[in-house]
């Protein structure tokens, strides 16, 4: 993998085109794996990884992860200024920004990162940082180019 990813942005034909995957998908999961996602979803996600010749994942999933979709439109909740709503898809929960708070030109003006945004930096790092090092104990290489 990590060979095909190196050839590729050297714009050397790769042995196969490197590709990212979000897997979500239980039935995709389940059908690759062979086995029951939301009680084994780290086992199975890790082998559907291998089964499909997936270069890059954004991170491998704990059990603890797995839930079954509501039945609703998914829950809002709010980071700072932003809202965002869950949805109901998939094996683990799925969100994305539906109210970035900015209503006017002012508003975009006004804003501040520092004060407006509660991420800090350090710490978002740090966490992507626990991510790339659980799945490269789990994986190698395997998964992460």
């Amino acid at each position: 993998m990590k060979q095909d990813v190196l050839d590729a942005i050297a714009l050397n034909p790769p042995r196969k085109i490197p590709h990212k995957e979000s897997l979500n998908h239980p039935g995709w999961i389940e059908k690759h794996s062979g086995m029951d996602v939301y009680s084994h979803y780290e086992d199975a996600y890790l082998i559907t990884i291998k089964a499909c010749g997936i270069d890059f994942t954004g991170g491998i999933p704990h059990d603890s992860d797995a839930r079954r979709p509501p039945a609703d439109n998914g829950e809002i909740f709010e980071i700072g200024r932003k809202k965002y709503r869950t949805a109901p898809l998939g094996v683990s929960p799925t969100s994305a920004c539906t109210d970035y708070g900015f209503y006017s030109v002012e508003d975009v003006l006004a804003y501040d990162p520092e004060r407006d945004d509660p991420l800090d930096t350090a710490e978002l790092a740090a966490m992507y940082k626990g991510h790339l090092d659980r799945a490269t104990s789990l994986l190698g290489d395997y998964g992460q180019w």
